[in-house]
């Protein structure tokens, strides 16, 4: 599963600005209710989980964001809502 989702988005996602990328790991916490680290640490396991939000950080960004519909994200989420 891992190498068919990688096949199919690691293309677009390399593409992606770091202003998508923010907003993807955001977008990632609200629909899952779980921050993109702790997903890659389920998954991957806690190395490199610790070794993808390393990067990130030196990019200025984190795996750690999360989604928050009240406050610094309630424009977008109420364009989210608007387009459902």
């Amino acid at each position: 599963m891992e190498k068919s989702a990688f096949k199919d988005f690691e293309k677009p996602l390399r593409q992606f600005t770091f202003s998508q990328g923010r907003l993807l790991v955001k977008l990632i916490d609200r629909q899952t209710n779980r921050t993109a680290y702790s997903i890659v640490k389920e998954f991957k396991g806690g190395f490199s989980a610790f070794f993808w939000q390393s990067v990130a950080v030196i990019f200025s960004s984190s795996l750690k964001y999360e989604f928050d519909a009240g406050g610094n994200d309630r424009m977008l989420n109420e364009l989210i809502l608007l387009y459902e």
